[in-house]
């Protein structure tokens, strides 16, 4: 399982309020049976704690969904959030400043996957892995 780091957006315009906003929704279109997870953070030990919490969970769940981190407090500032960490899932934040259980991460995913109706093979899950 690997994480992506996302250094791609570095040079984009992120004082524009609509950007965030823009950039995920065209995500959605592109891919909209895909989920996103974007967690953002500056490395405290709630935030590893997450992180490996959502590693143990995709894992567990035989998931492969990359997550991308947002470590950089420049970036992260252009979010409108309340605290960090924060996991973004699909564009919506729901966790914040919390640091959630396995059990609530797992459930919260096949929640995710069964409201979007997502197919084993486009939600790239393990062959015999149930969403029940």
């Amino acid at each position: 399982m690997s994480t992506r780091i996302n250094n791609t957006e570095t040079n984009r315009n992120f004082s524009d309020p609509n950007y965030q906003k823009h950039k995920i929704t065209n995500t959605l279109k592109t891919e909209p049976n895909i989920i996103r997870l974007d967690l953002l953070g500056i490395g405290s030990k709630r935030y590893l704690v997450l992180l490996e919490s959502v590693r143990s969970v995709i894992q567990r769940m035989g998931l492969d969904i990359p997550i991308n981190e947002i470590r950089d407090i420049d970036q992260i500032l252009t979010f409108d959030i309340i605290g960090i960490p924060a996991l973004c899932v699909n564009g919506e934040f729901l966790y914040q400043r919390d640091v959630p259980t396995e059990e609530e991460l797992e459930r919260t995913f096949r929640q995710i996957l069964q409201r979007q109706n997502v197919s084993a093979t486009r939600a790239c899950l393990q062959p015999g892995i149930s969403l029940s």
